[in-house]
């Protein structure tokens, strides 16, 4: 009975072991899988930016003119908009100046009385 409860313990002992091998190599084998994919990811990204390099140069010029141009128009467009024109109206003189001006009343929709 000895030697049949060694070799029991033999066989118990190798499935334990390489139980705790494989739990071992498949971390391993995940974390290589985690650094494979960033370099990947990695390369994808600096091949795309190679390929776009010169879109990127040819709309550098413009996209900087588009910024110059919306700023001018923000800083001088900037008094009517803090100021608005009928900002400080009350709704019956903005219905007196509708009345006034070149709006019929069907165009006037809700401000007319």
């Amino acid at each position: 009975m000895d030697p049949m409860l060694s070799g029991f313990m033999g066989i118990l002992g190798g499935i334990v072991a390489a139980t705790v091998v494989s739990i071992l190599s498949q971390r391993k084998n995940n974390t290589e899988i985690a650094k494979l994919q960033a370099d990947t990811r990695r390369i994808n990204h600096d091949l795309e930016q190679a390929q776009n390099s010169w879109y990127r140069a040819m709309l550098a010029k413009p996209h900087d003119y588009l910024h110059l141009a919306v700023g001018t128009m923000t800083h001088f467009t900037r008094p009517i908009r803090e100021y608005p024109l009928l900002g400080g109206k009350t709704d019956e003189e903005i219905t007196a100046f509708l009345q006034k001006s070149k709006f019929t009343e069907f165009k006037m929709g809700k401000f007319s009385k």
